[in-house]
């Protein structure tokens, strides 16, 4: 596989929407739950933490859609 801008920024846009997705099932399973999966101790009190996270790691949302929006457009990445 040959590396590239647009392989790069299709990487990084199909993480970002996984976070997304994995995000919205994390809360979907702490409101089914109820309170008790927030507080320390419970094994849901961790992932929703850990997934809550999501957004900066490796690249913020909003960074990752401006530097595909620069890729795509032909435009310098880091401008």
């Amino acid at each position: 596989m040959t590396h590239s801008l647009d392989l790069t920024a299709d990487i990084l846009t199909r993480k970002t929407i996984a976070a997304d997705n994995v995000k919205q099932t994390v809360e979907v399973a702490a409101e089914t739950v109820g309170g008790a999966g927030f507080f320390r101790g419970h094994p849901l009190e961790r992932i929703v933490h850990d997934v809550r996270a999501f957004h900066s790691h490796p690249m913020p949302a909003w960074n990752q859609t401006e530097l595909c929006g620069r890729i795509h457009l032909s435009l310098d990445p880091t401008g």
